[in-house]
Parts: C-alpha cells; structure tokens; sequence
C-alpha cells in the first residue's frame, strides 16, 4: 500500500499556521516549535517576524518578578527563539524595528542587581544579534545614551558584563572596529579602576579584578593575530602613569579598611599586565625574545611600583590582618597571609619585567639611546639592592617551612638574580647581594644541619623547603663555576669549611640519589628479562594471533561442518557402535589437531594431513548396514569432501579453491 503524499507527516505548528487568528502563545503551546525554528521552518519564521508577534516575545522577557509571579515556559521560549542562531531572519527584523529593540535596552534602567534569568536572556539576545549583525548593534549600543553607565550599575551582574567583553573581543573584526576607542572614550578602565576604592566591599574588589583580567586577556588574544600592533586604547589607560599611581594609593591605603583586598587583587592585575607581555618566553631566552607581537612598554608601572618598594616592604614586615597561630597537620604554625605571598610574587614578576625592559632597551632598532640610570628596570633592579629585597624574602622562605607556594616563587626570584650577566653593574650588585646580605651559602648550609638533626627527633619529618634549597644550591654552584669573577668577589662565603663539605659530599651524595630510579631498578631487569626478551615476547604473541585467524579461514572449518553434518546422518549408526567415541579421540580429532597446527609454507603436509583425517573420519563412522546403504554412503562422503587446496601468501590471505558440484 502507497501514501498519497509519502511518509512526510503535518507538524502541529503548520497546522496551526494555517489558521489565520493563530496566536504566538497557540504556538508556544506546542513541544516542537524549537524543533521547527531551527529546521528553517519558513511559515513559522515569516510568522515570528511579524512586528506584532516580535513585540509579544519581546514583552514575556521584560517581566517584574517583584509585582507577580511569572509562570517561566513563555519567557523562556521566547528567550530561546529571539536568540536562536540558526535563523538570520529574525535578526534582521529586530533589527529593522528599533523602537522594540530600544524598549527593550530600557532593563539596564532597573536597580541593580538585576533578576539572574532575565539578565541571562539579556545577554543571550545581544550577544547574538552581536555575532550576526555586529556593526549595526554595535552603532545601536553607541547611540544608546549612557550606554557604559548603565552596563558599570549592572557590575556585579555577570551576563551584563559579558556584553562589554563581547564588545571588546569584536574589536579584531573589521566590523567592530573602533569598539574599544569608544568604551575607552566613555572612560571605562579609569571607572573601574574606582570601582577598586578600598573603601568597598571586597566582592566589589574582586568583580572589578576579574573585568579587568578579562580585558587584559582578550586584548592580549587581538594584539597576537595583529603582529605589529601595540596596545590598545584600554590597555593603554590601564598601563599609564596615572591609573597605575592610583591603583598603588588604593592598595597602600594603610587607613582604608578593605585595603588589604585592593592589594591582593591589584597585584593580581599588575601580574597579568606583565606575563601577557613575556609570560611565555622561555627562561632560557630571558634576553633573547623573539614575540609574535609588539611588546608593550610597561616602564611606567616600573616606575611607579620602584618608588613604592619601600611601603611593600612594610607589609612583609608587619602585614595587616594576619592571624597569630593557626592549627596544621606539623602542629600550630605562624601563618604567611596571603597578602604577603603576593607581594613576593610581585617581587618575582617585577623582576621578569625589567629584564624585558632592558633587553628591548638595549636590542631595540630606533637610533635613540636610553642611558642605563634612566632605564626602568634598572631603577627598579637598584631599589632591590638598596631594601635588601631578596634577603627579605629568603627570611621569609625559611621562616616558613611548610609553605611551597613562598618557596617556589623565592627560588624563581633566585633563579633570575643568579642567571643575570655579571658584567652589567646593577645586576653585578644584585648578585652579590644575594652573597652579603642574603648569606646564601651559610643560610643554605644551616638549613642542611637543621633537616639532617630534625629527623632524629621523635615525631618529626623532613623540613618542607629541602627540596627547593637543594635547586638554589645548584644555581650556586653553577654561577660560581661559570663566572670565575663571583667566586672571587665572594670568597668569603664560597671559601668556608662548611660551604665546601656541602658542595662536596652532601650535594653530590643528593644529586646521586636523586638520578636514581625512584623506588631502584625495575623488577624485570633484576629478573633478567630485558626489553629485548619482551619485545620478542610481544611479537611471538602477535604471530600467533595471526596464525590462530589463519586456521579460522583454512579448509580445516569446512571439515567441522562436515564433521557434525555426517554426524547428524548418522545418528542410529552412532548408537550401534558404542566404541565410536574412543576411536575418535584416538584418530580423529588427533588428526585433525595435527592439521590445525602445521607449520606456516609447508603446504604438501597440511593437504596430506586433512586427506589422512578424511579417511579415518571414513574409517570410524563406517555405517553397520551392508550393501546398498555403505555403498550409498562412501559414495556420498566422497562426493561431499572434495579436494581443497590452500594458498597463503605473506599477507595471510587464504584462497580456498572451490569444492566439485555432487552429481
């Protein structure tokens, strides 16, 4: 039987279309409406553009969940049809009908914070008529007054700021150009720099730190596809001289009572700032980069933070709001703070960046020469020298044993200072400072008595920082035997007994257990299977894998069909024998054993093998009736085995010649 019109079956929603009173709301009432937008359904599309209908989807999202209580199902398929990205029509329908779209705009006019699910459907809206008609929403957004004003009340909303980030990342697009020139006209960086007043709450901090991230980050993102460009607008605002020295006031703010969570989050942004500049060079090429993209000059902010060392040493000194003693797994420890962890990052990345900034100083293409007093890394490299700053922070590394956080990021500080050229003046002082006022080797050595005498104590363990000691010992070690001059200038501390027995015999008895294979040799060497007897192992037991399937194609099936269809025939002749099994097992599946495994090219045995199979399979199913019925038989066996011959070539593939047609 035929259908008329094929399998094709009438959706509900082109029924209901065919009426001419239909309403959005009738439609919203059936399952597959989604379904259909999303197939291009035309009636359906022409339908929901229809300005009439765009202002009813458009008014079940601008509800006040305050005055009633909204049932969700019509605001949320409204939200998913007005949103839908598969249909480019109805983007340009709201598009064309700017009163609705403006009216609509009119929810960042509420009070913050805003309802969570009709900002989600906010942000979903604009965010795809952004994605597909980006230069007219773009001028849509710039003719909106107050446009930034209204996007900074929502703060604290993410899908609201999710639209300012979109704006950004489609600066990269022709389309979206001048984006970021106009937001940062609006003065959007210098607003949220504000927003980080300390007298603010410390969610208020960290909303605005992560905005500001995200900006750094998708700046980041444009300036890589764009090799000779430089800095944004925004980027450039954040970086200067004026936003940095505000930032630092707000974080310093030793009066203010949150300024503890400035701190932290402006340190936080000040990283960024420099490891989106040279966070992925290697260290190895610390003054030899080769970027994709023009690096950006943060000399400014060296400036800035060089002047201000001093109130940060303050703080590693007598940090704010830190707790006397807190209970561990070691006993009660006198705890960092995390304010103080950050500023020894900061310390650690400031480094970073100026000896980025002297190496693009010193191998830079203009004709202008930068005198080295000038130069920003060097001022800061100076005022490292002159407040004993890596003294300070090794204090710190060995005052807190337990913290590996601290004592990676003091081993990277001394991992620059130690690599620096020797031959430059400020990084010749730096270095040395390491020697006279850190007092490496001695402080290195101590620590060595202290964990070797620890141990011996009931209940204790192994001091925590062992491990990093053990690298800055080595980068030690190596600055001495590169540079001849540095074992010469401090020959004092290099030279001592104790230094020398460290070097000697506990660093190399460290560095020899330490090359050992944890937990000694592997158990099949110590058995003596090598990783020749195993790579033998695994190829035995990949040929008999295959020469297991070879025996699956060979002839040697067809006798075992063979085998239970004579079987089957003969039934009562079986049940007449009763020795039948017994000769069976002592010639039969011998031979057929034999058969299956004969060696790979010796194909005469093979074929002599299953002939010999056949005719004691012949032997020992011998009917007992006489005349008619044996001869009928033999000759029925005969017919039905044939002559098979087997090929196999390297490639294991089997021809099977085929078996005469029985007369």
């Amino acid at each position: 039987m035929f259908w008329r019109f094929g399998f094709h079956t009438v959706s509900p929603v082109d029924t209901l279309l065919e009426k001419e009173d239909v309403t959005v709301e009738e439609l919203m009432d059936q399952d597959d409406i989604l379904q259909e937008l999303r197939a291009a359904n035309s009636k359906l599309i022409e339908f929901l553009c229809l300005p009439e209908v765009l202002g009813r989807l458009f008014g079940y999202l601008n509800f006040d969940t305050e005055e009633q209580q909204v049932d969700m199902k019509y605001p949320y398929l409204a939200g998913e049809i007005l949103s839908c990205e598969e249909v480019w029509g109805l983007s340009k329908a709201i598009l064309e009908n700017k009163e609705l779209l403006t009216s609509y705009w009119e929810i960042l006019d509420k009070p913050a914070p805003l309802d969570s699910l009709q900002a989600a459907y906010f942000s979903k809206i604009i965010g795809t008529l952004l994605g597909k008609k980006s230069d007219e929403m773009i001028a849509f957004i710039k003719s909106q007054p107050g446009a930034v004003d209204k996007f900074l009340l929502h703060l604290e909303t993410p899908a609201i700021m999710d639209i300012v980030l979109k704006l950004i990342s489609l600066d990269e697009l022709p389309s979206g150009a001048g984006v970021i020139e106009w937001l940062s006209s609006e003065g959007l960086m210098s607003r949220l720099i504000d927003q980080l007043n300390p007298t603010r709450d410390p969610e208020t901090h960290s909303t605005v730190a992560s905005i500001i991230l995200d900006i750094i980050t998708i700046s980041k993102s444009n300036n890589r596809q764009e090799s000779n460009a430089g800095p944004n607008a925004l980027i450039s605002e954040l970086k200067s001289e004026k936003s940095i020295t505000k930032l630092v006031d707000y974080m310093l703010d030793s009066s203010a009572p949150n300024a503890a969570s400035v701190l932290v989050n402006g340190i936080g942004i000040f990283i960024e700032l420099i490891r989106g500049n040279c966070g992925d060079d290697e260290p190895n090429d610390l003054f030899q980069y080769n970027r994709p993209f023009a690096p950006i000059d943060l000399s400014d902010m060296l400036r800035v933070l060089s002047g201000r060392l001093g109130d940060f040493q303050n703080i590693l000194t007598n940090p704010r709001n830190l707790s006397e003693y807190i209970d561990t797994t070691v006993g009660k420890v006198k705890p960092l703070g995390f304010e103080r962890l950050k500023v020894c990052e900061l310390y650690a990345e400031l480094l970073h960046c100026a000896n980025v900034n002297m190496s693009d100083s010193e191998s830079g293409d203009e004709a202008q020469e930068i005198s080295q007093e000038d130069d920003a890394g060097t001022i800061l490299k100076q005022k490292y020298i002159n407040h004993k700053i890596v003294a300070s922070c090794l204090d710190l590394f060995f005052a807190h044993p337990w913290n590996n956080f601290l004592h990676t990021i003091v081993y990277d500080i001394l991992h620059q200072v130690l690599n620096l050229p020797y031959e430059v003046d400020v990084n010749k002082g730096l270095i040395l400072s390491v020697f006279n006022d850190a007092g490496i080797t001695s402080r290195i050595t101590d620590a060595q008595k202290l964990c070797d005498s620890t141990p011996e104590s009931p209940k204790t363990i192994r001091l925590g920082y062992m491990g990093h000691l053990t690298f800055i010992a080595e980068e030690v070690v190596r600055l001495i035997e590169r540079c001849p001059e540095v074992a010469a200038d401090v020959k004092d501390q290099v030279e001592t007994e104790a230094w020398k027995e460290y070097v000697s015999k506990t660093l190399r008895e460290i560095k020899e257990r330490d090359q050992q294979p944890l937990g000694g040799q592997r158990p099949n060497l110590l058995n003596g299977f090598n990783d020749t007897d195993e790579d033998d192992y695994e190829e035995e037991e990949e040929d008999v894998d295959r020469e297991q399937f070879s025996r699956y194609l060979t002839p040697s099936g067809e006798l075992r069909s063979q085998f239970v269809s004579s079987f089957d025939d003969d039934d009562e002749s079986d049940e007449e024998d009763p020795d039948w099994l017994s000769k069976l097992e002592q010639t039969g599946i011998n031979s057929l054993a034999s058969a299956e495994h004969a060696q790979e090219g010796d194909e005469t045995k093979r074929f002599m093998t299953i002939a010999d199979w056949s005719a004691d399979f012949h032997d020992n199913f011998e009917p007992s009736h006489k005349d008619n019925v044996e001869e009928e038989e033999d000759e029925h066996f005969q017919t039905r085995q044939g002559t098979a011959l087997v090929e196999e070539d390297t490639t294991d593939l089997i021809e099977v010649a085929p078996l005469p047609e029985s007369k």
